[in-house]
């Protein structure tokens, strides 16, 4: 057996059972409502009839629109079965108009199609009588126009309350004031515009608890959020579910599990570099294996006393003695310099030679220091000493050629240490194993970020221009 047509778009009517037990047809294509004479509660009679040119669901006759009841509401009957056929929005209106919560009733209000009115007779529908009475009532209950909540205090955006419920302690998410602007449709409870409640979000994702308050009654529910593909599978439905748009307020954060397991990872990678540094460090020598005092003389014509003359020496430069870099394995060299410039600067150019191989490594280092008085207050920049690392320098015989420039004279100390350990080089392979720890953390925290930004606590704050834009 084919299901019935739609009268106005000839789409298969559905059937739909109301809470009083009352099955009503509707259309899902044109959302219009087929009542069948005996579901009515009330009588509708049509007022100036006239065909309409649509075919009744049940017997295929033509049916006959008017004006229901002495209303402005149009509708359509069948004269044979006494059916009723509202279009979307109709039954609110005619609602609205006859005082009425409802259309329909178990017993109904007539079995039979009622006779069509005589011609040149109308008259009020029974419901519509008491009207003028009824609007004057509804008028006076308008007067006073209902609260604007949107300038309501909101004191849960202050104190972030908690629930406890099930071992579970729900964070504050949202608190509002939402309002009835427009209803349409039927509803197990009396509806109207202006209705307001308030409510109050709770969230443990993927958990989340909604308080409802009105002037009646205080509602509490319980709710668990549902991926897409959960949805999707529990209607039966095929294909894939469309792609989330968003942050729901109780979605599950998808990348606290890998915050997890990577944080447990970086504490352990972090924990290994500490253990190898404190390793290295016991074992390191940390062996003074040089150190010498030179002075930096404008009037120099020649290298300082007691060292060996350079054909290729400038003024002030100086070649210290051959020192011993001993051991297995290449390590550091720590060369510390320390001067006495007073308002002034010296800078130095460094060759670390290998006597045996005659290889260098060069590197060049600014010592300044400057101070004085400015409006009664001391102040003081740079610093009279200096200290630079050599990374992985092989062991064998080195001697050090010092090259230096100043703008007036100044003494400098060297000392050279072999084999000191940095404490720079336990942080830098701390922060390279924790890039994918920061990576996770940077993802996770744009997700919460992304979920309380339209909460009463939002992580980051947006200026008043950049809304208005």
């Amino acid at each position: 057996m084919s299901s019935p047509q739609c009268p106005g778009c000839q789409a298969p009517l559905e059937t739909r059972r109301l809470d009083d037990g009352i099955d009503v047809d509707f259309c899902p294509s044109c959302y219009g409502v087929w009542y069948d004479v005996s579901d009515l509660a009330i009588d509708l009679p049509l007022d100036a009839t006239r065909e309409s040119g649509r075919l009744c669901p049940r017997d295929g006759a033509g049916l006959l629109e008017g004006k229901a009841a002495g209303t402005e509401v149009v509708a359509d009957r069948c004269p044979t079965c006494g059916g009723v056929w509202l279009d979307a929005g109709e039954v609110q209106k005619l609602r609205q108009a006859l005082g009425v919560d409802n259309l329909v009733g178990k017993g109904g209000a007539q079995s039979a199609p009622p006779p069509l009115p005589k011609k040149g007779t109308t008259g009020p529908h029974p419901a519509a009588a008491s009207r003028p009475a009824r609007e004057k009532a509804e008028r006076a209950s308008r007067r006073a126009e209902p609260r604007d909540s949107s300038s309501e205090s909101n004191a849960d955006e202050t104190y972030c309350p908690t629930v406890a419920h099930q071992e579970r302690v729900y964070q504050h998410f949202q608190t509002s004031w939402p309002k009835a602007t427009f209803v349409l449709g039927e509803f197990p409870w009396r509806v109207q515009v202006g209705d307001e409640a308030k409510t109050r979000d709770f969230i443990h994702p993927p958990f989340l608890i909604s308080q409802e308050v009105t002037k009646e009654d205080r509602t509490w529910s319980h709710g668990v959020y549902l991926e897409p593909s959960e949805v999707w599978s529990g209607f039966g439905l095929e294909g894939a579910p469309p792609e989330p748009r968003g942050t729901a307020p109780a979605q599950p954060n998808p990348h606290k599990e890998d915050w997890a397991s990577v944080g447990l990872w970086g504490t352990v990678a972090v924990a290994a570099a500490l253990g190898l540094f404190i390793l290295f460090s016991a074992s390191a020598k940390r062996r003074p294996v040089f150190s010498g005092s030179f002075a930096a003389d404008p009037a120099a014509g020649a290298p300082a006393a007691g060292v060996p003359p350079s054909p290729d020496a400038a003024p002030n430069a100086v070649v210290t003695p051959e020192f011993d870099l001993a051991g297995a394995r290449p390590a550091s060299v720590r060369i510390r310099t320390v001067t006495n410039v007073e308002n002034s600067w010296l800078f130095l150019r460094f060759a670390l030679v290998n006597a045996e191989t005659d290889t260098a490594t060069h590197f060049e280092r600014e010592i300044s220091y400057y101070h004085g008085v400015d409006d009664g207050e001391s102040w003081s920049e740079g610093s009279r000493s200096d200290t630079v690392y050599l990374s992985g320098v092989r062991p064998g015989r080195y001697y050090l050629l010092i090259d230096p420039e100043f703008d007036r004279g100044a003494s400098y100390a060297v000392e050279v240490t072999w084999d000191q350990p940095r404490i720079f080089h336990l942080f830098l392979a701390s922060a390279l194993l924790l890039i994918p720890f920061g990576w996770v953390y940077a993802r996770m925290r744009s997700f919460e970020v992304s979920r309380w930004a339209e909460s009463d606590h939002p992580m980051t704050q947006v200026s008043d221009d950049e809304d208005d834009e």
